[in-house]
């Protein structure tokens, strides 16, 4: 399970990508926000939804 400090710093990668998505344009690829899918898939449970529609987000974000 994630810890209190991981779920911060997610939701703090979090916040940066809202922020990001609310102004244009968006920084170039290699610039982007990257790691938000780590946490989930190596410390969440394999079935938790939430966890999956943060991974989609994120390769939304980075295709974007």
């Amino acid at each position: 399970m994630s810890s209190p400090q991981q779920l911060t710093s997610l939701r703090e990668q979090l916040e940066r990508v809202a922020v990001q998505l609310s102004t244009s344009p968006l920084p170039p690829k290699p610039q982007r926000l990257r790691g938000i899918g780590r946490v989930i898939t190596d410390s969440w449970p394999y079935d938790n939804p939430l966890g999956s529609l943060i991974l989609e987000a994120e390769q939304l974000y980075l295709r974007a």
